[in-house]
């Protein structure tokens, strides 16, 4: 934003200050969307100089999401039954389907987790048949 209140460029100065003074001593790693980050980049060329690498993360697949899924349950030691996984399994599946270019990747994993928790389920051994 542009408004009088925006620290931005204040910021961004900042930055390029540290990273000109502490070149030999200071890592520094932005994250973001892919277009706020080029409005970011592009902002000053102070920053593009100084940036040794930019790395571009896919987003991850329905099936990858499901496994971050299964991971967490199981840490967590919960059970649920098999119907229950592949209503989730295709939830992950809508979801990226219709995903946007603000698609939070985890985030949607962990917001299905957090439903299975405030759901009232219990934590509970798996049966060993």
């Amino acid at each position: 934003s542009e408004s009088q209140n925006d620290f931005g460029q204040e910021a961004i100065d900042t930055l390029l200050t540290a990273m000109s003074d502490h070149a030999d001593n200071l890592c520094v790693i932005c994250a973001g969307y892919p277009e706020p980050m080029k409005k970011f980049l592009n902002s000053n060329e102070g920053l593009t100089r100084r940036i040794g690498a930019i790395i571009d993360f896919e987003d991850y697949e329905p099936n990858e999401l499901f496994e971050i899924f299964l991971f967490n349950k199981l840490k967590q030691k919960f059970n649920t039954t098999s119907e229950f996984d592949e209503i989730t399994k295709r939830i992950f599946e809508v979801i990226y389907s219709k995903r946007n270019k603000n698609f939070g990747v985890l985030i949607e994993v962990f917001k299905i987790f957090f439903l299975l928790i405030n759901s009232g389920c219990e934590p509970r051994p798996f049966s060993s048949g």
